[in-house]
């Protein structure tokens, strides 16, 4: 007890010196031998206190053990250094394990983001304090490590189990694109990102690359005030332009917010954003930079942490003076996606079918300036029995926010793409429109169609339809009218972007498909010679559109034969005989198949021969696709989707006559690893 006492005391005293420490404010302000003396008092007292406190200096957390100033060196500066390049200062040389200036000036920046004062680059409890709040209690990357620790990354709301990037893909629209004086959040670089089937991944950094393009070698702030990161629409990351360090080669990694998620099999829109300085010298108008998003980090749900390069190459930009920064860009983006995927359009059989909505794409007007728009084209295709455009419709209508703005019946076809004699493929033309698109805004357009009957002569089932705009289309001068407010037409550098819808099938009646989950259960053998096997389960729902009844095949063609009508069966793949998705490998002999539905009507067929589903009219039933994947080897994957669905109108015999092939792509399960003979 005694003991206990003693050394309690010596801790207060200790405390109390680097209270005192702490609490020293100058009157003027410090030169630089003061700091170092000041420093080098600290450091002292420190020493003090950690040896009264027991031995050996002080931790915090799981912060690496300090003090560290110029010419520390050891397990815990590495540690203290993978730290650092992982929240984005960089060291050029790497984690070695020596305190250098390089290490120094990284560890000043940290301080400076994190008000930690003074920020000079020496590492004592303060700055240990903070690291250790960081990592949260989680460990410190080791010697050798990269800094991606997964023990740092939080993938409780991460769904799926190992993942990672099906495709980058650097997104046309966004290129050579004006920032200009006091302009706040222009788009200068884009990539859309699609994580694969596995797991749902989150974005926790973003490296990026930016370079001059002259030789002139300018800050980056002299240009831009700030930059931002952005994941379908929200913000997840802003950073000072000044933060940039040309010494780094105005390479920096951002650190992005949590909830920057991407789920499994779907595609998010990364992009960032620069702000203008509020007066740009003359003698930098339009100087170019380019950006490279060098790195990409990401957490999937098994907490695995990973860096990898998209490898997509850069995009350009200028920095414009007010006087000279476009004011009028026009952007055509895609559209909601539940109108230009690929479906069935119900038609009546005698009557017309009106205003059902072909093709949805967004305009964006970017910069100040308001845009005024007289006449915007539509292309219309079209496949099947059905060999002139105007065969299969009658109209079009263009609609703006909701509000109809536009129409273009038949003999609004150009001139010059075959108006003489429609064809399969014609360009149709909203003219008279006299709209304002205001600077700054976004407007949602819908083209809608009325559709003639379908008498199975002239126009037949399963004939397709789909409708585009693209920037080209605009940009030639025959086709549109688009200004600016001064009335100067705008060129083809103003004008961008594209969007289409894909090719949708009529149909009197039809049936809708929407994935409702997958499973895969593993069973271990337990005996010599006993397999693993994977079973697989795929559930999805059938709504029967239209006027109507309609029946569903409940047997399957062979494993992995093309979809055609003629062939009997529903249509299904281990994931080896598909083009989509990690591969099944290996040796396996699937059991056959089985498609069950929910609740039961009198017309169900039930003979195994003939078994087919009936669904009423409107009416919704849950299906759900079993089969399982005994291992024929070692190391055996496993996986299945649905390829096409076979469907009718009526029970006359089991071949149904009609094929669904759309959007099946979520139709699937993971792929299952590591099956094997024991």
């Amino acid at each position: 007890m005694n003991f206990t006492k003693s050394k309690t005391a010596k801790i207060a005293v200790g405390v109390i010196a680097l209270a005192f420490v702490f609490s020293f404010t100058p009157a003027k302000a410090a030169t630089d031998a003061e700091y170092t003396a000041l420093l080098a008092q600290f450091a002292a007292l420190q020493a003090q206190f950690a040896a009264l406190s027991g031995g050996g200096s002080m931790s915090t957390g799981s912060a690496p053990v300090g003090p560290f100033t110029l010419g520390s060196s050891g397990a815990g500066v590495t540690s203290l250094q993978n730290f650092l390049i992982m929240k984005g200062f960089s060291i050029p040389a790497g984690a070695t394990g020596y305190f250098g200036a390089q290490t120094q000036a990284a560890l000043a920046a940290f301080q400076s983001a994190n008000s930690i004062t003074p920020a000079v680059g020496y590492y004592g409890p303060l700055t240990a304090a903070k690291v250790g709040s960081m990592m949260g209690g989680g460990s410190m990357p080791g010697p050798g490590d990269d800094g991606d620790d997964d023990s740092m990354t939080d993938s409780g709301d991460l769904e799926g189990g190992a993942g990672s990037v099906d495709t980058y893909e650097l997104v046309s629209g966004i290129n050579n694109e004006e920032v200009g004086e006091d302009t706040e959040d222009v788009e200068v670089f884009g990539l859309d990102i699609e994580a694969d089937d596995g797991s749902d991944i989150e974005l926790t950094a973003v490296r990026l690359d930016f370079a001059q393009g002259t030789a002139d070698n300018d800050s980056l702030d002299d240009y831009f005030t700030e930059f931002a990161i952005w994941l379908d629409g929200e913000e997840f990351a802003r950073i000072d332009a000044d933060e940039f360090d040309e010494d780094q080669g105005w390479e920096k990694t951002i650190s992005l917010d949590n909830g920057a998620i991407i789920q499994a099999g779907e595609t998010a829109e990364l992009r960032v954003t620069a702000s203008g300085v509020t007066n740009i010298d003359s003698n930098d108008d339009t100087e170019t930079w380019t950006l490279d998003a060098e790195t990409i980090r990401f957490v999937d749900a098994d907490g695995a942490s990973i860096s990898e390069d998209p490898g997509t190459g850069t995009r350009a930009f200028t920095v414009e003076v007010f006087a000279t920064a476009a004011d009028t860009e026009f952007k055509i983006t895609e559209g909601d996606d539940s109108i230009n995927d690929a479906r069935i359009i119900t038609l009546d059989a005698s009557n017309d079918t009106d205003n059902v909505e072909i093709l949805a794409y967004d305009i964006e007007i970017e910069g100040t300036a308001d845009v005024h728009v007289d006449d915007l084209p539509v292309g219309v295709v079209i496949t099947g029995t059905a060999d002139q455009v105007d065969e299969l419709i009658s109209n079009l209508t263009l609609w703006m926010d909701g509000e109809e703005v536009g129409s273009a019946g038949i003999s609004d076809c150009l001139e010059g793409t075959g108006c003489s004699g429609l064809g399969l493929y014609e360009t149709f033309l909203f003219d008279d429109m006299d709209l304002t698109l205001e600077g700054g805004e976004e407007y949602e357009f819908i083209v809608k169609a009325d559709f003639e009957p379908i008498d199975g002569v002239i126009v037949a089932a399963g004939d397709t339809i789909a409708a585009s705009t693209t920037a080209s289309l605009i940009e030639i001068s025959a086709y549109s009218d688009v200004e600016d407010e001064n009335g100067d037409e705008l060129v083809a550098a103003d004008i961008t972007g594209t969007a289409g819808s894909d090719a949708s099938a009529v149909y009197v009646s039809g049936i809708a498909v929407e994935f409702v989950s997958a499973d895969e259960t593993v069973h271990i053998g337990t005996l010599a010679t006993d397999a693993d096997t994977a079973e697989l389960e795929i559930v999805f729902d059938i709504t029967a559109n239209g006027d109507d009844d309609v029946w569903v095949e409940g047997d399957f063609a062979t494993q992995g034969a093309v979809a055609v009508v003629s062939v009997d069966g529903q249509f299904w793949a281990t994931t080896s005989d598909s083009t989509t998705g990690t591969s099944t490998s290996g040796s396996y002999a699937p059991s056959a198949p089985t498609l069950s539905a929910s609740g039961s009507t009198s017309d169900d067929d039930t003979a195994a021969a003939t078994r087919d589903f009936h669904i009423d009219a409107g009416e919704t039933r849950t299906f759900t696709f079993n089969v399982t994947i005994p291992a024929g080897g070692d190391n055996v994957n496993a996986g299945a989707r649905i390829m096409g669905i076979k469907w009718g109108t009526t029970d006359a015999d089991d071949n149904m006559n009609n094929l669904y092939t759309f959007n099946l792509g979520d139709l699937r399960t993971d792929t299952v690893t590591g099956l094997s003979i024991h």
